[in-house]
Formats: C-alpha cells, structure tokens, sequence
C-alpha cells in the first residue's frame, strides 16, 4: 500500500512540477513582451556621428546620447551639449551610431538563426 502510495505521489509531484514550468515560461514571456517599448529603437543608446550645423545646437562629433521618439526617420535624442546641459534635439537616422547592447544582442540572434 505504502509503494502504491509513494509511486502516486511521485507521479502527481512530476505533473506538478511539469506544470508549473510550463506556467512560469508563459509568464516570463508575458512579462517579457509588457516590457518591450512598442518602437524597438526607443530608448537605445546611440553616438551622432554628424551633428547639424546648428549654432544653437553645441555638440560636437561623437556626442553620446538616448533615443526617446522614432517618428518617420527622425530620432528625438536626449543628450548632453558642450556645456554639459541636458537638450534634446530631432536627427536623421543616418546620422547616429546604434551602440546599444540590446540591439545588438537582436542582430546577433538573428544572425544566429540562418
């Protein structure tokens, strides 16, 4: 009786286990996809690599900054201008470096998948 008992146990026990697996990884992956922006390049780090010629604007090649709006091909970027106040400032795609861990992480995988 008592071997009877302990095989069913160990049965419901594996059940028990292989559910909640399967549980968890819906989990993680809805938790995963509530975090992801809706525009991928929002919030990605990026360097402008030419930057207007607007004397307004007092940056230099290389500044470094974060994409905080994608509209069209248009980045609005956060960064920090010669005198080290924070501005922000729309850039064409084509002048800025993505230099972010995450994207590239992206590009790799699906390198990765061919």
């Amino acid at each position: 009786m008592t071997e009877l008992f302990q095989a069913t146990s160990r049965v419901l026990r594996d059940e028990l286990v292989s559910e909640l697996k399967s549980q968890n990884i819906f989990l993680r992956n809805q938790i995963h996809m509530q975090s992801i922006p809706k525009n991928i390049i929002q919030g990605a780090k990026v360097r402008i690599a030419h930057p207007p010629h607007n004397f307004a604007i007092n940056i230099t090649h290389n500044t470094r900054g974060i994409i905080i709006d994608y509209i069209d091909s248009m980045a609005l970027v956060l960064f920090r201008d010669n005198n080290g106040n924070a501005r922000t400032y729309r850039f064409y795609m084509s002048n800025l470096f993505i230099e972010d861990p995450y994207i590239d992480k992206l590009l790799d995988d699906l390198n990765t998948q061919n």
